[in-house]
Parts: structure tokens; C-alpha cells; sequence
């Protein structure tokens, strides 16, 4: 009937930089929308209203580590152990290496006005990600290495909105103008790191309940 439309998806990725029970990733998507202004309610609005299509969507994407077989734990050599070669464990084996996984929620609409000459659009969305993939984190030299490849941890977040407007028309035969503005807000938080140390460095800084990679700095009274 031209007013609903439903689609869904699902992409299926493997990647051999991890172990054989993590490398498949199944990431689905659901969408839904309405177009409104095709209801019979709506046959009293077409002298000015050409479109108003309501969207909700929800759907996942996957993030796989750079490198090949990057969950292969590796030995170096350590030179001579008396009249013998002599290796040790260099890298830590990686079987649970898992996608970071992104879920993101869209609610948006498109709004058409006066045979197409007003043009309105609006997307509100959250992405949510897991088992984030940090490179090579420190860790306790206790564990027999001082950092690892890679490891899963924590959750992130990013969510804002968007407004588009623009109108278009022309004067006279010969000169036609399109004018338009945009208004967008996005806000990042690191929700939690699992496990894994809050970092700095010399600018910017990784904390939980902090924007990812936040400036960061010392606070001072003035400059004398």
C-alpha cells in the first residue's frame, strides 16, 4: 500500500585474526517505516504535504583486529643458554580474541512541505559498543609479559541527533536558489573498561565516565 516498509539483513564476517571459536560474526539488522502521508486520514493535506516518513532501525557491525592470526601467541629467541639456543614466550596465545561489536539504535523522520520546496530531516541514534579492542595494554610483569597484543574490554558509548532543513524554489523562469542549514549534537562516554587501567598521555586521556581520549591536562590558578 506504499506505507509500510519493513527490511531486515544479516552479514555474516569471519576474520582470521582471531581463534576458531570467535572468528564467525553474525551481525544483524532490523528497519522499519511509515509513510504517513499515504493514509486515508491524510487525503486533506495534499495541497501542502508531500512526505512525512517516520524510520526506526536497530542493527549490529563488527570490528575485527588488525594483522593476520593476531591471537597467535610467538616466541623470540634469547641467545645462548650455556652451550644451547634458548627461546621464551614472547606474546601471549589469544583463543578468546573477540569482535568489538557496535549496536546502534536510529529513530529519524523525513518531512516534504509545498510540492517538495521545504525539506526537513531529523535522526536521533545510539551506538553502543562492546568488548572494546585495545592495543597492546600493559600488563603485570608477574604474568611472564609486559603487555599483550590485544585485549577485549569495556563498553562505550555515542549518541546525538541531527536536524537538516532547506528550502528551494525559484524567481521567475531563469533563477532557482536551495538554502539550507544543519544543527547536530554527539556525545561520547567510556562506560566501563573492564579490567583495563585507565590511560593518559601527554594530551589526552582514557577514563571511565570520560569522553574517549579526553584532553587532559593540570589545572592551574593563572599564569604569573
Amino acid at each position: 500500500l506504499d506505507r509500510y516498509v519493513f527490511h531486515t539483513s544479516a552479514t555474516m564476517d569471519a576474520n582470521s585474526a582471531m581463534g576458531k571459536s570467535e572468528r564467525l560474526g553474525i551481525f544483524p539488522t532490523v528497519g522499519i517505516s511509515w509513510n504517513m502521508q499515504n493514509e486515508p486520514f491524510m487525503k486533506n493535506t495534499e495541497d501542502w504535504l508531500d512526505e512525512i516518513k517516520l524510520r526506526f532501525s536497530i542493527g549490529q557491525s563488527g570490528n575485527a583486529p588488525k594483522g593476520t592470526a593476531a591471537y597467535y601467541g610467538a616466541y623470540s629467541s634469547r641467545g645462548e643458554y650455556m652451550d644451547m639456543s634458548a627461546i621464551y614466550p614472547s606474546r601471549m596465545q589469544l583463543n578468546n580474541l573477540k569482535w568489538e561489536t557496535s549496536t546502534e539504535y536510529n529513530l529519524g523522520g523525513d518531512f516534504s512541505f509545498f510540492h517538495g520546496k521545504l525539506r526537513l530531516t531529523f535522526e536521533w541514534y545510539n551506538k553502543y559498543i562492546k568488548d572494546l579492542l585495545q592495543k597492546e595494554p600493559k600488563m603485570p610483569t608477574t604474568t611472564g609479559f609486559s603487555k599483550n597484543k590485544w585485549y577485549n574490554s569495556g563498553r562505550m558509548e555515542n549518541k546525538g541527533w541531527d536536524l537538516t532543513v532547506s528550502w528551494r524554489s525559484n524567481i521567475g523562469k531563469d533563477f532557482k536558489y536551495n538554502i539550507g542549514f544543519n544543527l547536530s549534537d554527539v556525545k561520547n562516554k567510556v562506560i566501563d573498561l573492564r579490567g583495563y587501567k585507565s590511560s593518559t598521555t601527554e594530551l589526552t586521556a582514557k577514563i571511565e565516565g570520560q569522553p574517549l581520549n579526553a584532553i587532559f591536562g593540570f589545572e592551574t590558578l593563572g599564569i604569573c
